[in-house]
This record gives structure tokens, sequence and C-alpha cells, in this order.
């Protein structure tokens, strides 16, 4: 709610609800020895893991990251550098801390399963499109993904899915609580209409049998805990997740970190694939954010 506020009046309510975590397949889990139930709770040992699932070889793979696509970065790795303790953004939205110790920590990470093998090699360039499908081929053994992809893949005999949060290199959990929101225009001639419209999916029938009977999160924090969300143990971890998340505010975070083009996915490109923290597009980076 508070991403549609302004002036202390609230502009939009939330439609869908998404929030980042670890995906790891217990299939490949049990094939390298590991214990499905006991999952990674530090981002080191979680890349100790993938090293397992990757030494499995016939095409599988440790981790399949989305190392081409912004959005999908800033929703997965600024949960972990969270989870250390240390901002992203300031209050303002207007500066960066991602050059500090704690967030070259996870970037760091990341860097050593590229060069190790343990990463994908489609993970340099995959853009977000076909990520959810390589999971769901049973050819990696984690993702990154946001609770959504939970009520779209399909798990089979070679993917069962298990949940566990997102971490920093040494331990914490954060989540990015992203999603959608959805209001009315100040133009619209239909408004009547779309305010009707807004109540209907909200409304508690619509929450829990379209939203929570899928796998999908309610925009409702007080319907959270519904039979659905309370029979699946990683609906339970999300919705928990989601009450320490963070969403990041910038009124150029779009700019600055979801455009293709944009100075982010430079930065944290030459950070896991390149050479590492560039101060030079540290400071591209942050000169976006000031306008």
């Amino acid at each position: 709610m508070a991403s549609a506020m302004y002036n202390r009046k609230y502009y939009a309510v939330p439609h869908v609800v998404d929030a980042s975590s670890i995906y790891y397949n217990k299939v490949l889990f049990e094939k390298a020895g590991l214990d499905p139930n006991k999952p990674p709770t530090t981002l080191k040992d979680m890349a100790t893991a993938a090293a397992k699932i990757s030494a499995l070889g016939g095409g599988v793979d440790g981790l399949y990251f989305p190392g081409n696509c912004g959005g999908c970065l800033a929703f997965t790795l600024f949960p972990s550098i969270w989870a250390s303790g240390q901002k992203v953004l300031n209050l303002q939205g207007t500066a960066s801390y991602l050059g500090t110790t704690k967030a070259k920590a996870v970037f760091n990470v990341y860097a050593k399963m590229w060069k190790d093998g343990t990463m994908a090699v489609g993970s340099k360039n995959e853009a977000g499109a076909t990520q959810n499908a390589v999971f769901e081929s049973g050819k990696a053994g984690f993702a990154l993904l946001g609770s959504k992809a939970l009520g779209t893949i399909k798990e089979s005999d070679k993917l069962k899915i298990g949940l566990v949060a997102l971490s920093g290199p040494d331990g914490g959990t954060s989540t990015f609580v992203g999603g959608d929101t959805i209001g009315i225009s100040a133009t619209s001639k239909n408004a009547d209409a779309a305010w009707n419209f807004l109540q209907w999916t909200l409304e508690d029938k619509q929450q829990i049998d379209i939203y929570a009977a899928k796998n999908f999160m309610t925009s409702r924090r007080d319907l959270a805990e519904n039979k659905f969300a309370l029979a699946d143990p990683r609906m339970v971890l999300l919705n928990k997740l989601l009450v320490t998340g963070q969403s990041p505010y910038s009124a150029r975070f779009f700019q600055t970190f979801n455009d293709a083009n944009g100075p982010w996915i430079l930065f944290v490109r030459e950070a896991i694939f390149g050479s590492g923290v560039s101060k030079t597009l540290l400071a591209k980076l942050d000169s976006s954010l000031a306008g």
C-alpha cells in the first residue's frame, strides 16, 4: 500500500503480490546426497549445495540465474543485501549502497558460482522469459523466483519444489515484496464500473477461490492464513517473509533498475560476469537515481 501513497492519500490497491525466494529441486537434492528437507540457510551454503548438484553432470546445473534481466536481479539480489543488514537505497531513493562491503559480498557469491561453472552457462543471457521453464525441466538445482512461479510451474518426477528464504552470504532472511497495484485513472470514463471491479477482486471469495486455491498469495494480508495457504508449508513461509520483506522506493526506479539498457543491468553484470564492482558504472547508477 505504501507504494501507492502520495501526500498521505492512497491511489491504488494491491492486485497481485509477488515475494522472491529461493526455489530448489528436491529430486536433485536427493541425487546429490543432500537432505531435501534441510535447504541451505546462507547464500554461501546454497553455493556449496549447488556445486554438488552441478557435479551430477548430464546437463544438470547447480543454479539457473536471470543474468540479463534487471528487474529479476533487483527482485532477487536486493533481499540478500537486506538480509545482511545493509540498505540498498537511501530513504529518498536518490542514492544507492551497492558499493558497500556487504553488497559486494553478495555479488561475489554469484561471481564465484559463475567462474567455477556451478551456474548454468545460459544464465548470462537469460532475460527472464525462459527461467521458469528451465527450472521446470528439472535441469537446475536452484532458481531465484517470485511466489507467482509456485502457481505456474508444474511438478513432475524430475521436479519436486522446495522453497527457502533468500539469505545473505552468512545468514539472515528477507524478500522483495513486489507484484502489481491497480487503480483508477483520473480521466476514466467508467470510474464507477472500475471501482466495482476493484471491490470485487478484493472480496473474500475471489481472494480465496481464485488466488489462494491456485497457489497465489492473497492481496489482502488478513486472508493470508487461509485453508489453502496453511496446507502448504511453502505458502506459510512466503507469508511469513512478507512481514519482514521490503519494497524499495525511488521515483527513478524503472529507468535505473528495470530498463534493459539501464545502469543497474550494466553494473550488476560486470559485478558477476565481469571484473567485479565497477566504480564508474556505480557512479552512473547513482547519477540515474539522483536524476
